[in-house]
């Protein structure tokens, strides 16, 4: 389980991006009349946003000290274990979209957009899962959310029917539990 001060520096840090990435717009808009150069200032600010972004996801993992459940084939203790990815259960980009209150789907319309720091802290709490997985796996999996996947809903959606994850058992290689 993520420790909840990494959580809140986390979301503290995710609310600071993002506000400072929605005046940056907002200065573009206010000072670039020229529409091509708008739009390509905007253009090139959104990598920088994300890149930010996914630096803050990749250090609470590894400061949460959180151990990433994996299924049996991705285990470091299967001796025919092929090589080992990290997969999101809820993808980045779609968690990072949210904090940017970015609409993308008719799910995004259930739920408002995360507006404090305690509302990211429950957004990433609830959705921030990683799970070993198989590179062969990683490519498997769908990229997105089942479309009736709902925000606070089972983080764990799109493995469902896809990869075999031992709840109750754990691993058989190390016993850890592939469900954290």
């Amino acid at each position: 389980m993520m420790v909840e001060l990494e959580i809140h520096v986390a979301a503290n840090l995710y609310a600071m991006v993002r506000d400072q990435h929605q005046e940056m717009r907002a200065r573009i808009h206010a000072t670039i009349t020229d529409p091509d150069l708008q739009a390509r200032m905007l253009e090139e600010a959104e990598p920088d946003v994300r890149a930010r972004f996914r630096r803050i996801a990749t250090r609470l993992m590894q400061r949460s000290g959180a151990d990433i459940p994996h299924t049996p084939e991705a285990c470091h203790e299967n001796p025919d274990r092929a090589s080992r990815d990290r997969e999101h259960a809820v993808p980045l980009a779609l968690i990072h979209d949210r904090i940017l209150g970015l609409r993308r789907g008719p799910r995004d319309d259930v739920a408002p957009a995360p507006q404090t720091v305690d509302d990211i802290a429950k957004l990433l709490t609830h959705h921030i899962r990683v799970i070993g997985v198989t590179r062969d796996q990683h490519v498997a999996l769908p990229a997105s959310m089942p479309a009736e996947w709902q925000w606070f809903g089972d983080p764990m959606a799109r493995y469902h029917g896809q990869l075999q994850i031992h709840e109750d058992g754990g691993c058989k290689h190390c016993g850890q539990n592939a469900i954290g």
